[in-house]
């Protein structure tokens, strides 16, 4: 690979990796606790994230139909992805009420949070515009697949 490549990738793996591990050792540390990550996490996933969805699909000039394959390639990955953790949870967990969050945990993946970060440091408007795409159907889908 040439040099520009590896430079490319360094320039939108690297600040993520460093915020990262920055919340990892801040929570070491004991700057960071539970009680502050369980409420940040509420207030990301339950507000600024859906509004960030909202706004950024509301206010581009993406088309769904235009990345019709790529929204396709994520709802059978997504659908796939639960039947086979619904499969391996009833042999992998022994307490039957476990078998949900293992499910949850494991296809409902960081696209939100870590996805995005690195769209809009590779592709900038553009990348948050079609990951925000990519990123609602794929979450109305995982929503109507683990809360019926």
């Amino acid at each position: 690979m040439s040099w520009e490549t590896w430079s490319f990738a360094f320039n939108v793996t690297m600040p993520n990796l460093l915020i990262l591990l920055m919340g990892m050792g801040l929570h070491r540390l004991g700057q960071l606790d539970d009680a502050f990550c369980d409420s940040a996490m509420k207030l990301v996933f339950n507000l600024a994230l859906p509004f960030l969805l909202f706004f950024s699909v509301a206010t581009s000039q993406q088309s769904i139909v235009t990345h019709f394959p790529m929204i396709l390639y994520g709802a059978v990955g997504t659908v796939t992805t639960f039947l086979l953790l619904e499969y391996a949870a009833v042999y992998l967990m022994k307490d039957p009420r476990e078998r949900g969050i293992f499910v949850q945990g494991g296809f409902r993946s960081n696209t939100g949070i870590m996805g995005l970060a690195f769209a809009v440091r590779a592709y900038g408007e553009q990348g948050i515009a079609v990951g925000s795409l990519y990123l609602t159907v794929t979450s109305l889908l995982s929503c109507s697949t683990c809360c019926p």
